[in-house]
């Protein structure tokens, strides 16, 4: 879901967050440069908590891969 300037990760991956033993990111911005560090600012949900962190590029790009299996259907048998 997008609103704007932040995107955040669909209604499987937020119900997965509630139970998973580690940060999850939950939001991210559009990107920025920050102190030449090319990356997003992310929203990370932690045991009930949110925080605000910073994630490279690349390493976001990884985070949303693996829940890109969370979000996909299973295969048909």
């Amino acid at each position: 879901m997008e609103t704007g300037e932040f995107t955040y990760v669909g209604p499987e991956v937020v119900t997965w967050a509630r139970t998973a033993n580690r940060p999850v990111v939950i939001g991210w911005d559009a990107g920025n440069s920050l102190i030449g560090r090319n990356g997003h600012a992310v929203v990370m949900y932690d045991g009930g908590t949110l925080r605000a962190e910073w994630l490279s590029t690349r390493d976001l790009g990884s985070v949303l891969a693996d829940y890109a299996e969370l979000e996909s259907p299973p295969p048909a048998d």
